[in-house]
């Protein structure tokens, strides 16, 4: 089971900021440095560790706003492979998701290598982290969004999540 984004609105929705932007990661530093965090993005967990910020958790797809984007996570990341169509978050990710959280609370880093788009990977990561956890992701033309992981953030992207189309 696959969920889909098939209406504008949601489009549109889905596209709006959901917490703090900021345009790098040098506002972010000491607050990221003391939290467990999740990057969504390639250029995002590129910028994350050229910045000497390591993410425990890291999702990518070799891709930057659709172009081919080059960035190899350092060696020392455990790699997990998922497919996860365009525009949807599919069951395979979920899984996926679940076991990146629990193998990076037991103490190693993770990289999360999505074979198609990972764009809609932050919503998983609201729901399924712990309260306090941080989220990361790049908003086009705008800079670094970070969500934390609050019963409100929660609740947002479960609102956000049912009004996806639900494929088979």
């Amino acid at each position: 089971m696959d969920l889909v984004v098939s209406c504008p609105f949601l489009d549109l929705e889905i596209k709006k900021p959901k917490g703090v932007v900021k345009g790098d990661y040098r506002s972010f530093k000491a607050l990221l440095s003391k939290s467990f965090f999740v990057t969504v993005g390639d250029f995002v967990s590129c910028s994350a560790v050229e910045n000497g910020l390591y993410p425990h958790v890291m999702v990518v797809d070799g891709r930057v706003e659709r172009e081919k984007f080059n960035f190899k996570p350092p060696s020392t990341y455990w790699g997990i492979k998922v497919v996860n169509p365009r525009g949807t978050v599919s069951s395979r990710a979920w899984r996926a998701v679940r076991e990146a959280l629990k193998i990076a609370k037991s103490g190693l880093r993770v990289c999360l290598f999505v074979e198609g788009e990972e764009d809609l990977m932050g919503f998983p990561f609201v729901i399924l982290g712990d309260f306090g956890d941080k989220v990361l992701y790049g908003q086009p033309g705008v800079g670094v969004v970070l969500v934390e992981v609050t019963f409100e953030a929660k609740k947002r992207a479960f609102e956000l999540l049912s009004l996806f189309d639900v494929g088979f």
